[in-house]
């Protein structure tokens, strides 16, 4: 069923089950008319996969997975800047949602800071135009039993989840700076030594000190020089 949100004008696509959201959401792309800001929300899927194909399994009941679309202003090389829009817009939704403070985890997860884990994973997917970025849709994944929600909070989790990627994507074409210093000053391992194991193979240690411009992750290694991790490099991020 697609249904107007209640603010207006932004169409939702909810149901119960479905393959994934970002199927769904392709499937209604596809169909043409799909303005940037519509939705898609599912209860639980069928074969909901994150980042690099990871599976997401959560028990029945207990999730709910939303993709947003969006036709952004950005370049074709700025896509990695998607996943920062992504993560704060997933992480101002579960704070707004619950009255808590969630932490990062670049490039793809949303912690609880009390320890308890992760609480929500995000996903992009982008499809080119001709030198632009046609649409992509910006998936989120939310657990709700650690974030102390149930069943009847998904559509107040949808509606802050859709206005928080809206917004974060709005920074991101305009003032970038704020989006960059939201993601960075909301990282679990600022300022902390890291490991991240590199694609196809490899890895880099350092300490976190930024999310650079470009949307990168920034180490400092132990004799001072600085390297940076872009998304499409890195398989997961670990404390050393």
């Amino acid at each position: 069923m697609t249904t107007p949100d209640r603010s207006g004008g932004r169409a939702v696509r909810h149901r119960a089950i479905g393959l994934s959201v970002e199927a769904e959401a392709s499937s209604w792309i596809g169909e043409g008319g799909v303005v940037g800001g519509s939705v898609v929300a599912l209860d639980a899927e069928i074969a909901g996969r994150g980042r690099l194909g990871e599976p997401w399994q959560v028990d029945a009941g207990e999730a709910l997975a939303l993709g947003v679309v969006v036709r952004p202003e950005v370049g074709v090389g700025e896509q990695a800047l998607l996943w920062l829009a992504a993560l704060v817009g997933a992480a101002d939704a579960v704070d707004g949602t619950t009255g808590t403070t969630s932490g990062l985890a670049w490039p793809d997860g949303v912690v609880a800071t009390d320890g308890s884990g992760p609480v929500a994973s995000v996903n992009v997917v982008a499809r080119l135009g001709p030198g632009r970025i046609d649409h992509a849709v910006l998936a989120i994944r939310f657990r709700l039993s650690p974030l102390g929600l149930g069943p009847a909070d998904r559509s107040a989790l949808l509606d802050r989840a859709a206005d928080a990627v809206v917004g974060a994507v709005a920074l991101l074409e305009g003032d970038r700076t704020e989006l960059l210093e939201r993601t960075t000053d909301r990282l679990v391992h600022l300022g902390r030594r890291v490991r991240a194991t590199l694609l196809p193979r490899g890895e880099s240690r350092g300490e976190v000190t930024a999310i650079d411009p470009e949307g990168c992750l920034v180490l400092r290694s132990s004799t001072g020089m600085l390297e940076r991790i872009p998304v499409d490099r890195v398989r997961r991020v670990e404390v050393a």
